[in-house]
Formats: C-alpha cells, sequence, structure tokens
C-alpha cells in the first residue's frame, strides 16, 4: 500500500514488517557481535521515543516541502543505523546524503543517548537536513558541500553510513575516499 499512497520520491521512509525487523535485529547483532536481545531493546528504544517522534511530525508539518514527503517518517532500515550507532559508541560518525535529516535525527538521537560522539552529514542540497533541529542539532554538523571532496578532510571516522548517490561509479568513489580515514 505505501507504494500506492506516498508521496516520497527520495530516500524513502517505510515501516518494517515485524519479521524483517526480526531479520534485520539478527544481523545487527551478528555484525556487531552482541546478543540479539540488546538489538531488539534499542530497537524498542528508538521506536518508542515519544519525543523525536514528535520533533519529526512538527518539523515535516512545518515543512514547504509538504508536497514531497509524507506526513509521518518511518524509521525502516535506519533502526540497524541507530542500534549500531548505540553498540559501538563511535566518537565520529560520517553520513553521505542527508536528504530530509532522518538518518541525521536517529544517529544523534544514538549519540545523545550514548553521552559522546559527532555527526558530519554531507549534502550537495541547500535546503537537505528540514527535521534536523532541537538537542539533535548540538551533535551534528552540516556540510553543504560535494562528499568526494569533505571525505578527505576528516580523520578517525568511526562509522561511516553511505546514502547518497547510489550509482556504481559514485558509491565507489566515496568509499575508496573514506577508506584511509576510518578509525
Amino acid at each position: 500500500m505505501w507504494l500506492f499512497h506516498s508521496k516520497e520520491f527520495a530516500n524513502f521512509t517505510y515501516d518494517l514488517t515485524p519479521a524483517n525487523k526480526n531479520h534485520l535485529a539478527w544481523f545487527v547483532s551478528g555484525v556487531c557481535n552482541v546478543p540479539v536481545q540488546e538489538i531488539e531493546q534499542y530497537f524498542v528504544e528508538l521506536e518508542s521515543n515519544v519525543h523525536l517522534k514528535q520533533h519529526i511530525a512538527s518539523q515535516l508539518r512545518a515543512s514547504s516541502r509538504g508536497n514531497e514527503i509524507d506526513g509521518q517518517a518511518f524509521f525502516g532500515r535506519r533502526l540497524g543505523w541507530y542500534a549500531i550507532a548505540r553498540t559501538i559508541k563511535p566518537n565520529v560518525v560520517v553520513e553521505t546524503g542527508t536528504e530530509k535529516g532522518l538518518v541525521s535525527l536517529v544517529i544523534s538521537e544514538a549519540l545523545l543517548r550514548n553521552g559522546r560522539g559527532r555527526l558530519v552529514t554531507i549534502d550537495t542540497e541547500p535546503q537537505s537536513g528540514l527535521l534536523i533541529g532541537g538537542d539533535w542539532a548540538k551533535v551534528i554538523e552540516r556540510v553543504i558541500a560535494d562528499s568526494l571532496v569533505v571525505l578527505s578532510s576528516i580523520d578517525d571516522i568511526d562509522l561511516f553510513i553511505h546514502d547518497s548517490d547510489h550509482s556504481t561509479d559514485h558509491e565507489l568513489r566515496e568509499l575508496e575516499s573514506v577508506a584511509s580515514h576510518l578509525s
């Protein structure tokens, strides 16, 4: 049904089925080498965060981009990134492709709960990041520039999230650019 009702045309938000969440929890558990129950607790922690959900809803209502975004943002695969950030407790997270800023909020929430860390989010579009604000903005550095230029200037990256141009060429160039800057 989402396909027929969503107005989004970029960086889609969607909900996961219980089976999808279970598979994602097991995957993140394996990657992070922690019990699956810990990952599931992080999923619940994010999904039950009323303050964050209210902020997102408020920002979506206030947006001038209302004709291209849905009124509710689902976390979807972002649950996995949140759980990873909660588990590994990174000092520096870099995200390429800010778009609305949902990943930025999710990661910054993890960093705030961890009590440390900062997020550098990079996008070429000055209109990106409409959801970023509140306490979450305190740990977010927004950079409006070409990710391929910026990535080489950030050292000791603990977590890298590629969520920008998904063409093979661009994705490969981003991964090559960031490889020597990972902690």
